[in-house]
């Protein structure tokens, strides 16, 4: 029982953190790119919410019998791990 309640609340936490990220984005957005240019910024990055759902998918729908859903989550934590290196290295 106290799995399920502390699963029922990690689960509506991250419900919670994901619209205020989609309330709070386009505004910072609009203070960076100016009011005009923030929203296509923002349509752009919202863009890639829906391609990396489609691209999780074809993840699932191809590897999840060889891998099994620990290496599924092993390979997005290389992947994630290999953003945060490049984020860190990249210079302008």
């Amino acid at each position: 029982m106290v799995k399920d309640s502390l699963y029922f609340m990690c689960v509506c936490l991250s419900f919670n953190i994901e619209g205020g990220q989609k309330v709070i984005v386009p505004t910072v957005y609009a203070k960076l790119f100016g009011h005009g240019n923030g929203i296509r910024v923002f349509s752009v990055g919202f863009m890639f919410t829906g391609i990396a759902s489609l691209i999780n998918i074809g993840v699932m729908d191809n590897f999840l019998d060889s891998f099994h859903f620990h290496g599924i989550c092993y390979l997005y934590a290389a992947f994630g791990s290999i953003a945060l290196i490049l984020l860190f290295n990249f210079k302008e």
